[in-house]
């Protein structure tokens, strides 16, 4: 049973790191999309930029993507950690 959990651990881990990877894709395209109006300090820091109203076009659908990788990677990356624990 211990060898099964370290598995799904280890996958669950593997799957928040892809999350990861995707996020920082996602957030490098979502900069094509700013507004010229909007002050550049709003950009500075990571999770406060991903505000829908920050950007035009395919922005806000881009947001609502990042949240949900970044939902994604904490849920799969904590779900492994948790069964790497128990798997002792």
């Amino acid at each position: 049973m211990s060898i099964v959990l370290r598995v799904l651990g280890w996958l669950c881990v593997a799957g928040g790191v892809a999350a990861a990877v995707a996020l920082a894709v996602l957030d490098f395209r979502l900069r094509a999309f700013r507004h010229s109006e909007v002050a550049l300090w709003r950009y500075w820091i990571t999770p406060f930029r991903w505000q829908e109203e920050l950007y035009h076009g395919q922005g806000p659908q881009l947001v609502r993507h990042i949240w949900r990788a970044m939902g994604l990677m904490l849920g799969l990356t904590l779900g492994g950690a948790l069964l790497l624990t128990l798997a002792g």
